[in-house]
Parts: structure tokens; sequence; C-alpha cells
């Protein structure tokens, strides 16, 4: 069976779009939907605070850049390559009569050239409803309109008598057993396979790896058929996912604890103050000090959570400074030194603010 066409820039367009495009549209998008999900969890997790936002935004960024690297990024390498093979080569769109014979597909071009390509070199053959395409894997894919063919019956029974010839001479690796799998096909998928291999420490690094593992996940099931493969990149997404939901619980954990400081310190400055206010009220004037309140006491109700000693290695009481008929009383904060901007003061809601002598003197944030 023979068929003689003339193949045209936008036959080989249309083929790319079908081929970048549509071809095993629904794994890609459940694979790019798995992934989107996967890290946005692990970003929500580890952002705490406005995380809707967070999460959206992120799930957005690495949706649309997915879909750049699988879908945008092939055509244009094969748009690329288009360009350079027409370069090359004066007679690419020449016209050529391809025929199926007993050991190939033999292509006559116009010039008297004719190339054989071995039926057990081919490692795919598929059709779509503008083309039929073969691909070897050193060559690339080649490509017979349907338009050359007289009806789509015909197109349809040359697709099937070259899908049959090569799966009886041993090409089409995802189809034949592996006893009549051709050594030269089994070498080149090999080689691919171990390059790929090289790269699996990077499926160790974090956000790197989900990356990795989605180029490992989808390489092994649509070009080498290798389970480890798919595994280890299910492992780099793992890994991934595995860190930042760690790194999340730390930074959560940490939060917490400082809500907590804080609730406890509030709680203590705002019963200090009472008991200062309450001395005033018995003594008429403000006490010298912290231990004046509870005299002959330990001073663990004023005890400031933040704040440690070097030297005693405990921690201090609140900074309390008696102004007269004012006072100042604050905790040192997070950072643990005094008359910065993360110092934490009183904050109770007092009804008659002339009353209360507490000042409040908060070093500027700029």
């Amino acid at each position: 069976m023979e068929v003689e066409f003339r193949l045209t820039r936008e036959d080989y367009l249309e083929f790319f779009r079908y081929y970048a495009f549509q071809r095993m549209l629904i794994s890609k998008l459940i694979l790019i939907a798995f992934l989107c999900c996967s890290i946005s969890i692990s970003v929500k997790i580890l952002c705490v605070g406005s995380t809707r936002h967070i999460v959206i935004y992120s799930f957005l960024v690495i949706f649309l850049t997915l879909s750049v690297l699988l879908f945008a990024v092939p055509y244009g390498r094969m748009r690329y390559g288009l360009k350079k093979a027409v370069l090359k080569n004066a007679l690419f769109y020449t016209s050529q009569k391809v025929t199926l014979g007993d050991d190939g597909v033999h292509s006559l071009l116009s010039d008297g050239d004719v190339a054989v390509r071995r039926y057990d070199s081919i490692s795919l053959v598929g059709m779509n409803k503008k083309c039929i395409y073969y691909l070897l894997p050193h060559l690339g894919i080649f490509i017979i309109p349907v338009r050359s063919f007289s009806t789509i019956n015909d197109a349809t029974n040359f697709y099937g008598e070259l899908k049959g010839a090569c799966w009886r001479s041993g090409g089409l690796k995802n189809e034949y057993s592996s006893s009549n799998r051709n050594q030269e096909n089994i070498r080149s998928q090999a080689s691919g396979s171990k390059k790929l291999y090289s790269w699996w420490p990077s499926l160790f690094i974090p956000g790197v790896g989900a990356i990795a593992g989605y180029i490992f996940i989808v390489r092994g099931l649509s070009e080498f058929k290798d389970k480890k493969l798919v595994l280890l990149g299910c492992g780099g997404i793992v890994v991934t996912v595995i860190f930042f939901s760690t790194v999340g619980h730390f930074e959560r954990d940490k939060k917490n604890d400082a809500h907590r400081y804080d609730r406890m310190v509030y709680s203590a400055l705002n019963s200090t103050v009472k008991e200062l206010e309450f001395y005033h009220e018995q003594n008429g004037r403000y006490p010298d000090n912290l231990q004046m309140l509870k005299p002959g006491y330990r001073l663990s109700a004023f005890v400031d959570d933040y704040s440690y000693n070097k030297e005693t290695h405990y921690n201090d009481i609140f900074h309390y400074q008696n102004l007269g008929n004012k006072y100042t009383l604050f905790s040192v904060g997070p950072d643990s030194l005094a008359n910065t901007k993360d110092d934490i003061y009183p904050n109770l809601k007092i009804n008659d603010t002339s009353k209360c002598g507490l000042v409040i003197n908060r070093v500027s944030k700029q």
C-alpha cells in the first residue's frame, strides 16, 4: 500500500499543536492537579497566616508554570526544531511517496533518494483527524497527512497495516511482548532511562524534588514504561510534601508558643497593674519596686517569661519604674531586650484613665 503527498509547514504545525496540547491531555492534567494540590497543601501547612490567599496564589503559579513547561515549551521546541530542519535541508517540504514494504516504510523523495525505516525500529504509531504519525527514537517523528488519502477508510487501513507490520516485526515497544523486543530499541531505552536515573539526587531537594518527581513520573509512564522511575518520582513529591509539612509544623508550634507566651505575659502585666493601682489607693503613692507589692514573698507573679538573666540563669521580673504619680511597666518581648520595638505593655482596659498612673512609652518602629 502506498500514498503520495507533499507536506507543508501548516501540516507540521497542526501536528505539533496536537502532540503538545492534545495528546495524553487527561493524564497531564491529572498529574498537574495532583502536584498543584500536594504543594498547595504544603504551603497551607507552612504559612499559618493569610493561608487562603497564599494557597490560591501558589496553586495558580504552580499550575501556570507546569502548564507552560508541559504544553508551551514542547510546542516551542518542536517549532524551533522545524525551523532548524528547514534551514538545514532546502528540500524539506519536497513531495514524497511512501510505501509499506516487507522490511519497513519506504519513502521515495522527489530528488530520487529512498529512505527505508525498518518496522522493528519504530517505537510509536498513532493517528488523529489530521495525520498518521510514527516515531523512530533516533530520527524523530514522521507524519503522513490524512488529506493525501482518497477516503478516511483508506487512511485508517494504512494506519492499521503500518501498526500491524511494526508489531509483527518486533517494533512498538509499548505493545509487543518482551521476548520480541528489538535489541537496539532496548539499548536506546536503557540509555535514556539511565541518564534520567542519574538525576535522582534532585528528588531530595524540597520543591525541586516535586518538579523532578513529576518529570520522572511522566517519562516513566509515557516514554520508558519503567515502574521504578514512577516510584522514584512519587518519592520526590512525597519528600517535598513531608519537608514543607514538617517545617510548617515547627513554624506553627513556634507561633503557637509565641501566642501562648504573649497571653501569659499580658495576663501577668494586667494583674500587676491592678496590684499597683490597689497599692496606690491604700498608700497614696506607687511602690518604689514590685517587691513592695508583696513583701516577704517570691516575685513569681511578676516574672517576665521573655527575659533571661545569664548570670543568675533565671527569668527577670517586669521592667518597672516609679515616676512619682506615674509609672512605667513592660515586658522585654521576644528579643529579651528592654526599650526595643517589640516590648510588650499591659493591654488592660481602664474606664477612668485619669486615675491610672500607667505611662506607655513605646519605642518607634521606624
